[in-house]
């Protein structure tokens, strides 16, 4: 893998990888190796901490993911600009630096999020891109106290932001994903949260600690089979006792990091419980649990019931809440559930 410097001759050479550009990238070893990043997150005003790559291969030749861009150096503006100008929207990094990629966004979202030339609606794509990209990273591995520490950072930058500015349930919503995936329900409890938590006059921190621990809760189905997670069939009484002990296997492998606060692992292990005390796992009443994990359950059910899954359909956000009112009401807090109502019509 040579690196590729800015010439007429490499100029000709790019727009010739790029006339193939549709050649076949599923190959399991590319998809391992490097993976796509955004190129307009990327800023020519900083040194960057990983090198960028692209695909390069004639017509008959297999491709060789040439380095553009050295670690340590600028995105050069003319680099960029052929990109632009050639309609490209992704590079590659190399999954060896995929965590320096993640932690650059992370420095650079509160800056992004504050710059005022930026549209809302920009501001907000860029942050639930971010998000994506640092909740498969700890889903792929929930142990490592580094991924676990991406999130945290990234509730924190969430929170800032959402309590200094007026977001509402709709300005987030049409990014959201309408397949369900768990990488994206996490995602869309955590903002939802986040903005419901402002809606109801919480603080910055209280925003954080919802935050974190939506973004966190179901971090226990990483340990539960993906033949019973995205089975078709009604479950067993056997499947689904297994299902009911992913808020438990959160709280253990959350347990193994010492910078989790307390009142996230509650959320974690207390948003399947119920109001009237028929939840799991441990049967809690509403007097009984955190008042945050009832802001939670509530946005998580709401969040399930309207993204397509495997096994059911997705429903219209009026019938998802009409359900939650009249068949499920025992199960929240019925004047918190008054009031998400009264916020998505915001």
């Amino acid at each position: 893998m040579g690196k590729v410097e800015i010439t007429t001759e490499s100029i000709q050479e790019f727009r010739k990888a790029i006339a193939v550009r549709k050649i076949d990238l599923e190959d399991a070893r590319l998809q391992k190796d490097f993976i796509p990043i955004e190129i307009q997150d990327i800023s020519s005003q900083d040194l960057l901490p990983f090198s960028i790559y692209f695909p390069f291969a004639g017509e008959k030749e297999p491709i060789v993911f040439k380095k553009i861009v050295e670690a340590g150096s600028f995105f050069n503006s003319r680099w960029k600009t052929i990109f632009r100008e050639n309609n490209i929207e992704h590079a590659y990094v190399h999954v060896n630096e995929f965590d320096l990629y993640i932690k650059y966004l992370n420095s650079r979202l509160i800056k992004t999020l504050e710059n005022p030339y930026l549209s809302r609606d920009k501001k907000h794509e860029i942050l639930y891109r971010n998000a994506s990209y640092v909740m498969q990273r700890i889903l792929d591995n929930p142990r490592s106290g580094k991924n676990i520490q991406m999130g945290i950072d990234l509730a924190d930058t969430l929170s800032t932001y959402i309590a200094k500015n007026e977001v509402t349930a709709s300005m987030i919503a049409r990014l959201f994903s309408k397949n369900y995936e768990l990488f994206s329900h996490c995602i869309q409890v955590s903002l939802l949260s986040a903005i419901f938590c402002r809606f109801l006059k919480k603080d910055q921190r209280e925003i954080f600690i919802c935050s974190t621990g939506a973004l966190l809760h179901d971090i226990g189905k990483i340990d539960i089979p993906q033949e019973i997670l995205l089975k078709e069939e009604k479950l067993s009484e056997e499947e689904f006792s297994i299902i009911k002990k992913h808020p438990e296997m959160g709280v253990k492998i959350l347990e193994q990091y010492n910078g989790i606060e307390k009142e996230v692992i509650e959320i974690v292990l207390q948003h399947h419980e119920n109001a009237d005390g028929s939840g799991y796992p441990q049967g809690l009443t509403i007097d009984e649990i955190s008042p945050m994990a009832q802001i939670v359950r509530i946005i998580d059910c709401y969040d399930s019931l309207t993204t397509q899954k495997a096994y059911k359909a997705a429903i219209k956000p009026f019938e998802a809440l009409r359900k939650m009112v009249l068949e499920m009401k025992w199960t929240f807090n019925t004047r918190l559930l008054e009031l998400f109502i009264v916020f998505l019509g915001y």
